[in-house]
């Protein structure tokens, strides 16, 4: 069974901290909610808006948590799927470009942009790998594989590591 290199995107890191602060925010706000009593015992005006403010914080920020986490592990478990069934496709590297989104110590990764023309429907897809933190100049105008699932081509792994490996024909 193959197994993609997926790493941590900027989605796995948002929907971490999104779900402790909202949480912990939401923890808050349920326990104030409670214990009601001794908030307005111990203060002025009206403190009944103390635990709705929390709340009011707290359960979109859990809610965004929970999206951004279903959303990372269903996209990870469809790309899985198509690793797991070996369908592929031969794409071209059309070019090796700067990811200008990311900086790390001062240097963009790359990813590669590979063209696949569906010969049925003579359409073309543009796959993009993951980052890659050097120039693969080596594989521009090869081909390499690209697993995908046949009913949603959406769901895909650019599978620039083996392509380094193998000698593809």
């Amino acid at each position: 069974m193959k197994k993609g290199k997926l790493g941590i995107t900027t989605m796995d890191v948002l929907a971490i901290v999104f779900l402790i602060i909202g949480s912990l925010f939401t923890l808050l706000g349920f326990l104030l909610f409670i214990d009601i009593d001794t908030l307005t015992y111990h203060g002025t005006g009206d403190a009944r808006i103390v635990p709705i403010v929390f709340l009011g914080v707290g359960l979109p920020f859990l809610a965004g948590g929970l999206y951004a986490l279903w959303f990372t592990l269903h996209r990870r478990a469809m790309i899985q799927r198509a690793l797991e069934e070996g369908y592929y496709v031969l794409a071209d590297v059309d070019e090796i470009v700067y990811n200008t989104h990311l900086e790390v110590n001062g240097q963009h990764p790359f990813y590669a942009v590979c063209l696949y023309q569906n010969p049925n429907t003579n359409t073309t897809m543009e796959f993009r790998s993951k980052n890659l933190y050097y120039e693969p100049k080596e594989l521009l105008h090869q081909k390499i594989r690209v697993y995908c699932l046949k009913d949603a081509m959406k769901y895909y792994y650019v599978d620039i590591d083996d392509a380094f490996h193998e000698d593809l024909k």
